[in-house]
């Protein structure tokens, strides 16, 4: 997959990714996405216009995931993150992992989010978003499910999220999704 995006005043975004299968149990993948902010006017602490400058973030990624048994799968991907504003940079390091399970009715997983070093760029150091999600899917009936989310982010606390999805079909081989959804706490913003 490709795809570019070209937003106002030189703003765009890129980005690429790979996805191989490789038999019935394993799939692996890669990534990598670049944010380039176009010139935007420098100024110093007074307000006075001192040259321009750009900001440009990114990350490249490369993940697995396989089969654990009938009813299970899970998967771990391993990115790093850049950061660059004028002429400082950064780079960071971090991993994602999940777990799930699977029925004809039901759906669980656990996932870990950006577990790794920090980012320092001028003179300040940041953790990435930490983040420990459990969700739970339900089938309501063959074209309805409904989900439930709980977050924890250890630097804004605990959020949660509900939704639902309704697929009508239109054509033997198309469908319509209508989505709806509700966040509240970490989750919402």
């Amino acid at each position: 997959m490709f795809s570019h995006t070209q937003w106002l005043e030189g703003i765009r975004n890129e980005h690429l990714s790979y996805l191989h299968t490789a038999g019935p149990d394993w799939t692996f993948g890669g990534g990598a996405g670049m944010l380039f902010s176009g010139s935007m006017k420098k100024r110093d602490r007074n307000g006075v216009e001192t040259g321009n400058f750009t900001e440009n973030e990114g990350f490249v990624s490369l993940g697995a995931a396989s089969a654990l048994g009938d009813n299970f799968s899970g998967g771990a991907g391993f990115k790093m993150v850049y950061q660059k504003s004028d002429k400082e940079k950064a780079s960071a390091y971090a991993v994602d992992a999940g777990l799930l399970y699977f029925d004809a009715e039901w759906r669980f997983a656990l996932t870990m989010e950006n577990l790794g070093s920090q980012l320092q760029l001028y003179r300040e150091s940041f953790d990435l978003p930490l983040a420990y999600k459990a969700a739970a899917a339900y089938r309501a009936f063959d074209s309805a499910w409904l989900t439930a989310q709980l977050t924890h982010r250890p630097a804004t606390g605990l959020g949660v999220s509900a939704g639902a999805e309704y697929e009508l079909a239109v054509a033997e081989e198309n469908s319509v999704f209508a989505r709806a959804g509700y966040s509240s706490g970490a989750e919402a913003g």
